[in-house]
């Protein structure tokens, strides 16, 4: 509303008018609640999350970020983060940054030096195929997966390599694998062994 006066001073009339922003007021409070809700998720997510502007320069991260890397948002946020990056995450953050995704995996030292991670990233640009996009980054250890995974590699050649026939059947004991030693004792290649049971094995001599 507004007063209207004359050139006295003395009030001549009150004007004013009035909008219905029911709607409006809906829509700010949807966009709040899904704010809250990203932040949620954003705040707690058990992968590290890192969003940068168009520049490279950290505008948020995550708990599990700083965690990962060792550092603080103080350290972080602001910042340009490229120089300490490992060399595979520099190339990919510059791809994201130009518009394409791009996934880095490398050995990251953290910024105190007190910890080592082998980390994934995953580096999406908010705005694909635009030459300045921010950029939102994932990052997990992906350590002790490796690890596990070296440990099934020697595990594998050590059955592949066994001098003992070695038979693995699924739960309805139908063959899924066989070693090199069972084709060498029975004369089943794994592709003729494969689906089959073990009954294949039946000498018609001996007892079943």
């Amino acid at each position: 509303m507004r007063t209207l006066r004359d050139a006295s001073g003395a009030v001549l009339r009150y004007e004013g008018f009035c909008m219905d922003i029911s709607e409006r007021k809906r829509a700010e409070a949807a966009l709040a609640h899904q704010e809250r809700q990203l932040r949620v998720i954003f705040d707690n997510s058990p992968l590290g999350l890192v969003y940068f502007d168009s520049q490279g320069t950290v505008i948020k991260c995550n708990a599990r970020f700083l965690e990962l890397v060792g550092t603080t948002a103080e350290r972080v946020e602001g910042k340009r983060f490229l120089a300490l990056l490992p060399a595979p995450a520099v190339e990919a953050l510059t791809q994201a940054l130009h518009g394409e995704p791009a996934l880095a995996e490398g050995q990251y030292q953290s910024v105190t030096g007190c910890n080592s991670l082998y980390a994934r990233a995953m580096f999406n640009p908010v705005e694909p195929g635009k030459s300045a996009s921010e950029v939102i980054a994932t990052v997990e250890d992906i350590g002790a997966a490796r690890e596990r995974e070296a440990s099934l590699r020697l595990l594998w050649a050590a059955v592949e390599a066994s001098p003992a026939s070695i038979v693995i059947t699924d739960a309805q004991g139908n063959i899924e694998y066989v070693n090199p030693h069972f084709t060498a004792l029975t004369g089943y290649t794994p592709d003729e062994a494969r689906g089959r049971n073990p009954s294949v094995l039946k000498s018609g001599i001996h007892e079943d």
